[in-house]
């Protein structure tokens, strides 16, 4: 009687490489963000507007950091022909939704940020050329998420620049004129002197400050002669 070995289930981690060969790593159902930078995923693509890489995890759509949509090669290729079936491409992929549970995506929370402050500006201004309440209600469709995106970090660096540019002018404008900006006070001569420093003080007036050096020299040549003496009687 020949006993057959029981063959033990494999399992392989849902994030690493698999038994098929065409298929490197699992895929969740829906557009999930994921970071694998395109080394666990197939690569849809670079986003044109903020540089996330893409993979098919996240697949095609709107960019889940910008808006921007991003696509294959072959979408897009097809969307630039500008027919009504492009059309309604482009329009499928900017509203393909993300899959339940996944945190809300950077754009839509700039923009909720962007109504919310135009809310109340539009509330505390006394007159206003734009009814921004009929604007807010009206704008609601992601392609406008998609082609008017608001980044904080591109605001910061911009003004970050005009501050750059406004010191190197300023700057530039002291070293051309070469006029005198600033006073330096050392309040190091009103405690610490050594004996050169007390008859060059910038607080004596010019005749004490000649005493002084007099005095100076006084004592430098008693000290002197006494050195003198003693090397003598040696």
């Amino acid at each position: 009687v020949t006993k057959k070995k029981k063959q033990k289930t494999k399992f392989y981690p849902l994030f690493c490489e698999g038994a098929q060969s065409d298929q490197l790593v699992s895929l969740l159902p829906g557009r999930h963000p994921c970071q694998c930078l395109a080394t666990k995923h197939q690569l849809i693509n670079n986003c044109v507007n903020c540089g996330r890489i893409v993979c098919s995890q996240e697949g095609s759509g709107p960019c889940y950091y910008c808006g921007s949509l991003v696509c294959t090669k072959e979408e897009q290729d097809q969307i630039t022909l500008g027919t009504k079936q492009s059309e309604k491409l482009r329009n499928k992929l900017l509203q393909a939704p993300w899959a339940s549970g996944t945190e809300t995506p950077f754009y839509k929370l700039v923009r909720r940020a962007q109504k919310s402050s135009i809310q109340e500006s539009s509330t505390k201004a006394t007159s206003n050329e734009f009814d921004f309440h009929d604007m807010l209600e009206n704008d609601t469709s992601d392609e406008d998420l998609v082609s008017k995106p608001v980044f904080g970090a591109q605001m910061r660096f911009e003004q970050g620049l005009i501050n750059a540019l406004s010191n190197r002018d300023k700057l530039l404008e002291f070293d051309a004129t070469s006029a005198k900006r600033t006073r330096v006070i050392d309040d190091e001569l009103d405690y610490f002197a050594t004996e050169g420093g007390v008859g060059s003080a910038a607080w004596l007036s010019p005749e004490v400050r000649e005493k002084v050096t007099q005095r100076v020299m006084e004592l430098r040549a008693q000290r002197h002669g006494h050195r003198l003496q003693s090397a003598r009687m040696c």
